[in-house]
């Protein structure tokens, strides 16, 4: 893995020098094809939990039909996730 990182870092990374975002798509995409070649190669089950009872269940909502309470907990999390990240930043480290 650790020459693969080296090839990608001489053949692809180099050129994109500066270009973080470029660097970033380039990447993700790059990891995607490696997951599936990984997944036809050696193949992949899923995995699946149980819901919590406690967040089981449909919640009607006047424009959707209805939505899990499941996915509105996640939802709601990632939201409260987001505003602290917001909020309260990363300090600069400080070097003693």
């Amino acid at each position: 893995m650790a020459i693969l990182g080296l090839l990608f870092q001489v053949c692809i990374f180099r050129r994109m020098e500066g270009q973080d975002l470029r660097q970033t798509m380039v990447s993700i995409g790059i990891s995607i094809i490696l997951a599936d070649l990984m997944l036809a190669i050696w193949g992949g089950s899923t995995y699946q939990f149980d819901i919590p009872d406690v967040l089981y269940g449909v919640i009607h909502l006047p424009v959707v039909k209805g939505y899990t309470i499941y996915r509105l907990f996640i939802l709601g999390v990632a939201v409260v996730i987001g505003l602290a990240l917001w909020f309260f930043p990363p300090r600069e480290p400080r070097w003693v």
